[in-house]
């Protein structure tokens, strides 16, 4: 499928998430967990909580061998921000992109994310950290999950690593580079990807209890 990078010589710098020279992505090994209760439970057996999920949605489109639809996945996006409740669109403060660093992969997120209801999406804080840790395949959504989870809690979005010459077609995003963002968020938007059009979306809020 042409989807890992090439860029064997220099393994340390071939994830590169929204980079011009991007190639593809690097496998790695790693798994994350998270447990997810009421807050009644939670508070029952004496559990620190960590975060609240206050949106979540799923679909398969089928649309690619790779990719997924950017106009399904937008409406994805979309259905996990509106708050059924109070019936608006909930705030995003960072979002937390699958950004595997191939050339089609990052640009379909994004068309995505542009097509979604997400209010003033250029100043909103976007991170890569497949930069930092390489593909965990199956394991990746879950520990976007709990690094977003750990930004809500410490007040620091990490950086894209790599990206030292963005592509121009994301210019006008806020994408973190250089260093951590220092930033207070109150929600943080998670988003998951696999083979054949499979998409997830979370959306985390920190829990002020």
């Amino acid at each position: 499928m042409h989807a890992l990078s090439t860029r064997n010589d220099e393994p340390e710098k071939a994830s590169r998430p929204f980079n011009k020279d991007r190639d593809g992505f690097v496998e790695s090994s790693g798994i994350g967990a998270v447990v997810i209760e009421s807050e009644e439970h939670a508070h029952k057996r004496g559990a620190k909580i960590y975060a609240e999920i206050l949106g979540f949605d799923k679909s398969i489109d089928g649309y690619d061998l790779t990719e997924g639809d950017p106009e399904n996945i937008a409406d994805t996006i979309t259905r996990a921000l509106y708050d059924e409740k109070n019936k608006a669109v909930h705030k995003v403060d960072a979002v937390f992109i699958h950004a595997t660093s191939t050339p089609k992969g990052d640009r379909v997120e994004i068309q995505a994310l542009r097509k979604a209801s997400i209010e003033n999406l250029q100043h909103i804080p976007i991170t890569a950290i497949k930069s930092n840790l390489g593909h965990l395949l199956g394991g990746a959504g879950a520990v976007n999950a709990i690094a977003a989870i750990q930004s809500l809690n410490a007040g620091k979005v990490p950086p894209i690593l790599n990206l030292d010459d963005p592509d121009e077609e994301f210019s006008d995003l806020n994408l973190v580079r250089g260093k951590p963002l220092e930033k207070e968020i109150a929600t943080a938007l998670v988003l998951a990807y696999g083979f054949g059009g499979h998409n997830a979306v979370l959306l985390l809020g920190k829990y002020i209890g």
